[in-house]
């Protein structure tokens, strides 16, 4: 039980000096990841989160995602400490782990009581022989591979540790030349410290408008460029997508092979139940599901199980593109707690291959030089333009699209692949722009809500104005409503901070910056405001006092300046990333 634990607790493999022969998940500047260790570390992933619940179809694309960056930042973080000159000996590793061993290794090194047991971690760390040959009852053989194991467990721990501790290494030396920006400590003074407690009347903007002119978007990209800028490179996709539907012998297939589960489910006892769910968690997602009668989720699930008795065996029944097989674990009259076995119903090989088929000829046709349009019509699709989006973009529930469209020039297609959402899908890449401005045709999406959002407020200027004289204020400075014009909304005693939240979850940074501008107590309006029209009465602004800067300093200064060192470490990060030569591979063996 010690092995194994210890073994759940090394999340990740280094690459071993044989990885240059093996199977690659990338290479960054040169040095491997081994696709071995990376498929090892993304079923960890998974594995943990099913024991949550929290991996859906979509999910597994988020979690190759996060292992991948994991991956590559561990790599250039050994990359710099070897630049810099960090390096750490099994001694020195060792010495540190057992003077201050990790959370996760006192949690896994413990004794029959549960408790951290030091003298344990230190024998299996200067003496993992002694240590198996003190286990009663094995074999010389077995005392053999016990002490192999465990030397095993020990050396993945080191070079854990060792990342971790070269990591550390690396963050301290780049912020040895970290100089507080005193500046911003100001501004975030000023920003914490300035708010105004004010009443009002909204009325909102007039919820349709006449669509813009081709004349009213220019002028407007004219009045406003500043807003409209690419902070990172960016592209968008013409897609055409045909959907993987499951074929009826697939559909059959699951359902037989989830009925067999079912069976052994039921004949099983508790503990080989136990085993039997954690076997296929590496196909089905097993989580606790709890149904509900009113629930229009479950309520399908809550009528199959009702009035079955605890670890009662359910199922399969079909729900939501899954067949489910259902443990009872507890029940009531609305409620019934269950262990839920989820097998999504996927198409089989035979009908992805002739869906591939179709969109590879498409995409051929394209490539030989037939208009998009024109294959559209063809196959009865209907094109459709992605938005902008950058290389780390998540599109259509997959990432290799995004990063396949940044490896593949303007104008040409990118291979067909398939997506969670869409199914199979065949893409070209419309639009690039590098960072900065926008084009007025980049930003036409942009442009056209605000236009129309503009031309829906001038268009109740008249009413907001008469909205604005049926309010005074009273001689004790209370805002007295003479009338409500139909729609608006009366709020009183609200407080607004300098990121125009207000009390709740409203905000609205155009009436805070006019609030300021007024900068006097007493009725203002009608101001236009992100939310609509406003009359005012402003009872308080308060602004940052100087020689209150220092008491702020003291209670807030450490957690501000250890922000801006987080974000000399994301800088620094960044940088590393995007100096870097990172060629990705892993996606010849995961989806998406």
């Amino acid at each position: 039980m010690l092995i194994a634990a210890l073994l759940l607790l090394c999340l990740a493999t280094p690459p071993s000096p044989a990885a240059a022969q093996q199977p690659v998940a990338g290479i960054v500047n040169g040095d491997t990841i081994s696709l071995a260790d990376f498929a090892r570390d993304v079923g960890r992933r998974r594995e943990l989160y099913s024991m949550v619940g929290q991996v859906g179809e979509a999910d597994q694309a988020d979690i190759v995602e996060a292992a991948w960056k994991d991956a590559v930042r561990n790599v250039l973080y050994r990359q710099e400490a070897r630049r810099r000159g960090i390096a750490f000996s099994d001694a020195e590793i060792d010495k540190r782990l057992l003077a201050s061993p990790p959370d996760y290794i006192r949690r896994g090194v413990v004794d029959a009581n549960g408790r951290f047991d030091p003298a344990l971690l230190r024998a299996m760390v200067t003496n993992p022989d002694s240590l198996a040959n003190s286990k009663p009852g094995r074999t010389p053989q077995q005392r053999t591979a016990d002490a192999t194991r465990l030397r095993t467990v020990v050396a993945d721990l080191r070079d854990r540790l060792r990342l971790e501790y070269l990591r550390e290494a690396v963050r301290s030396s780049v912020l040895s030349a970290f100089v507080v920006d005193s500046a911003s400590l100001r501004r975030e003074y000023e920003r914490a410290t300035t708010h105004a407690t004010i009443d009002f009347v909204r009325l909102p903007c007039a919820p349709v408008a006449d669509p813009p002119t081709a004349e009213e978007l220019q002028d407007w990209y004219a009045l406003h460029p500043q807003r409209y800028t690419f902070a990172e490179p960016s592209r968008r996709l013409a897609i055409l997508s045909w959907p993987v539907i499951p074929s009826r012998g697939d559909t059959a297939r699951t359902i037989t092979g989830m009925r067999a589960f079912a069976r052994e489910l039921k004949a099983a006892q508790a503990r080989s139940r136990d085993s039997l769910l954690l076997a296929v968690t590496s196909q089905a997602r097993v989580s606790t599901l709890i149904l509900h009668r009113d629930s229009a989720a479950t309520r399908p699930l809550f009528d199959a199980c009702k009035g079955q008795r605890r670890n009662d065996v359910v199922g399969p029944v079909m729900h939501g593109g899954n067949a489910v097989v259902l443990v009872i674990d507890s029940t009531s009259t609305s409620r019934i707690r269950t262990t839920a076995v989820r097998l999504p119903i996927e198409a089989g090989p035979n009908v992805v291959d002739s869906v591939l088929t179709i969109a590879s000829a498409a995409q051929e046709a394209y490539d030989n030089g037939e208009e998009f349009g024109v294959i559209a019509h063809r196959y009865g699709k209907t094109m459709n333009l992605t938005p902008w989006f950058t290389r780390s973009a998540k599109l259509h529930g997959s990432y290799r699209l995004a990063q396949m469209a940044f490896a593949t020039p303007l104008g040409v297609a990118c291979d067909v692949v398939d997506v969670p959402d869409l199914g199979i899908v065949l893409a070209v890449v419309a639009d690039s722009a590098d960072a900065g401005p926008m084009s007025m045709n980049a930003a036409a999406e942009q442009l056209r809500a605000e236009v129309l959002r503009d031309k829906a407020c001038l268009a109740r200027t008249r009413l907001a104005r008469a909205q604005h004289g049926l309010v005074t204020l009273t001689p004790e400075q209370e805002m007295f409503v003479s009338e409500r014009l139909p729609g608006s909304i009366v709020a009183r005693d609200i407080t607004i901070d300098s990121d125009g939240y207000m009390t709740g979850t409203e905000r609205d940074t155009a009436l805070f910056a006019a609030i300021m501008q007024a900068n006097k107590h007493g009725h203002v309006g009608p101001i236009l405001g992100d939310l609509g029209w406003y009359s005012v009465n402003i009872r308080q602004i308060v602004q940052p006092i100087d020689n209150e800067f220092p008491r702020f300093l003291a209670e807030r200064g450490e957690e501000l300046v250890k922000s801006q060192q987080q974000r000399a470490i994301d800088t620094f990060e960044m940088n590393l990333q995007r100096s870097a030569t990172i060629i990705d591979q892993r996606w010849m063996t995961f989806r998406y």
